[in-house]
């Protein structure tokens, strides 16, 4: 995880946040799904939604399946500036196809 102590993956939904951890606990036992039932988190991975992430900070974020068909709405727009702003030095975002039309405007205003 280099220099960095914290890595989040912040999802839209928690079905996606689920279906990544069951993708990746197997390959990477320390990973740490945050839900709704979760009682601690300590440093380390964490796979959470925006949602679960409100007054969280990472050293890093990643926002997977940041697509238009994932991020339409004005309420999507805000959980995604929720998702971006939780990075405090590297934030990287995957999509397919499309990225979300609010990315930009997220990480602009976010910015200034």
């Amino acid at each position: 995880m280099s220099e960095y102590n914290t890595f989040g993956i912040i999802c839209k939904t928690q079905a996606q946040a689920d279906y990544i951890y069951s993708v990746v606990k197997d390959i990477q036992p320390e990973i740490q799904l945050l839900n709704s039932e979760s009682t601690t988190f300590s440093n380390g991975i964490i796979i959470t939604t925006a949602h679960m992430s409100k007054g969280l900070e990472f050293d890093q974020v990643l926002i997977p399946f940041c697509s238009n068909k994932n991020y339409k709405n004005e309420i999507d727009k805000h959980m995604l500036y929720v998702a971006c702003t939780r990075a405090m030095h590297i934030l990287k975002v995957t999509y397919t196809k499309n990225d979300s039309v609010f990315l930009d405007k997220v990480i602009e205003s976010y910015s200034n």
